[in-house]
């Protein structure tokens, strides 16, 4: 849950190619950031952790987003999911982000 949310710069409407996984196609029980995978985190290996983003179609019924994860060097982003049939048929799809801030 994003609690509070500190204002920063950033280009709106990014196209980035995105991605899901799960508990199927993770190798950890904690993510990168050392938190327990749940739903609304991503994984990015080009943003800081906490950093949050809004999203545009909207995944899963979310908008909204927190980077707490990395993932492998072909990634650009990396939606959790825990079910692992839906995290497969999200497939690749293209995705714009915003960066809307970043959790205190």
């Amino acid at each position: 849950m994003i609690a509070a949310v500190l204002a920063v710069a950033a280009p709106a409407g990014t196209a980035v190619s995105a991605t899901a996984y799960s508990p199927c196609s993770s190798n950890g029980t904690l993510t990168a950031s050392g938190e327990r995978p749940h739903a609304g985190i991503v994984a990015d290996n080009s943003l800081p952790f906490g950093t949050v983003l809004e999203v545009s179609p909207a995944v899963w019924g979310r908008s909204r987003y927190v980077v707490e994860d990395r993932g492998g060097p072909a990634m650009q982003l990396d939606f959790w999911q825990a079910n692992c049939a839906l995290a497969t048929d999200f497939g690749r799809r293209a995705e714009h982000i915003r960066v809307i801030g970043k959790v205190k």
